[in-house]
């Protein structure tokens, strides 16, 4: 009978120092599992913790101003533009249909349809080709590629102006030969009037 007892206390010792070691492997497994499955995450939302996300507006000749979408930057420089496509309608002009701002002039967002470089602390001229517009007059018909807007950038009390300047937009039509240089030259452009067109000006704050 002794002896029986002393085999299992034997027994249950074992079996907890058994199920203890289990406990603690399944503690070390579910720290692992915990860290390799939150790592991501973290990362995901400390980087977005570090977005900047600044407000893109188009200014009319009357002081009168309509946000178009908004500009994220990441801790490391990348920006992203995203269009507020509420503000936009849908126009099929020239057998293409584009999003379009209403109003005295019709105001159309066209998309650089090559790769940029979308460092925000390079050259603002990559940030102008993201932000590309054709107007047109209400008389006019079909898409006035030839009459297109590129906003030059400058900065003044801490935020981004541009000044709409012309350039012939069907030139983009042709693949660029060198795709590490903004396509347009900006020492070439001429400004518009800011009287004569309706948004002669963009702000990114």
């Amino acid at each position: 009978m002794q002896v029986t007892s002393h085999f299992y206390a034997q027994l249950t010792i074992a079996i907890i120092k058994g199920v203890a070691s289990c406990l603690r492997l399944f503690h070390v497994l579910g720290l692992i599992i915990l860290c390799s499955s939150l790592s991501l995450p973290l990362h995901a939302i400390e980087q977005s913790s570090n977005t900047q996300i600044k407000q893109v507006h188009l200014h009319d000749n009357q002081g009168k101003s309509i946000n178009i979408g908004q500009l994220h930057v990441q801790a490391d420089g990348q920006f992203t533009f995203e269009r507020r496509d509420e503000v936009f309608s849908d126009h099929f002009l020239s057998m293409k249909e584009m999003k379009c701002i209403e109003g005295p002039e019709l105001w159309c967002h066209i998309a650089y349809p090559y790769p940029l470089n979308r460092d925000f602390n390079a050259d603002k001229a990559w940030l102008s080709h993201d932000l590309l517009f054709m107007y047109k007059k209400s008389n006019q018909f079909g898409a006035m590629m030839w009459q297109g807007v590129y906003y030059k950038f400058t900065k003044e009390d801490g935020r981004l102006i541009g000044y709409a300047n012309g350039v012939d937009l069907s030139e983009i039509a042709s693949a660029p030969e060198q795709i590490h240089t903004p396509f347009y030259d900006e020492s070439y452009m001429e400004p518009h009037n800011a009287q004569e067109r309706w948004l002669p000006t963009l702000t990114i704050d």
